[in-house]
């Protein structure tokens, strides 16, 4: 035994992972080894070609494993800036459509009330009715 064939229970110390998978792994890969058996550089490179294979060159993509950039927190900030910001437009073109509508209703009740009956379609003189009725409702 040379110093630089280890044992698979060295290697698996030396990995940082249990002897019963690394016995498992070099099983898959075709090496029938026991726990004091030594590992050669040859053993070891076709551990290596078996575990490329099975995790590494598949060839459904769903199985990659991509590693991306996680946010930090200034970015999580700035974000959350921004989610206000636009919450606040939105509360802002939401009160000018609301001020549009109302000033277009009040046209609307003008002309009815003023007579121009024949200007108006059926569903703007019902709806119109129904503003009304709620407006004398209030007073």
């Amino acid at each position: 035994m040379t110093l630089a064939e280890p044992t698979v229970e060295n290697f698996a110390q030396e990995l940082g992972i249990s002897v019963t998978l690394l016995l498992r792994q070099l099983r898959d890969a075709g090496l029938c080894k026991g726990v004091k058996d030594n590992l050669s550089g040859e053993d070891k490179n076709a551990l290596l070609s078996y575990l490329r294979r099975k995790y590494l060159r598949s060839s459904s993509s769903s199985s990659r494993i991509i590693l991306t950039k996680r946010p930090s927190a200034s970015s999580t900030t700035q974000y959350t800036r921004n989610a206000s910001r636009l919450a606040e437009e939105i509360e802002l073109l939401n009160a000018k459509r609301n001020a549009y509508f109302e000033m277009l209703l009040e046209d609307l009740v003008l002309i009815y009330a003023a007579g121009g009956n024949e200007f108006l379609d059926d569903d703007e003189k019902t709806i119109l009715r129904a503003v009304i009725r709620e407006k004398k409702q209030i007073r």
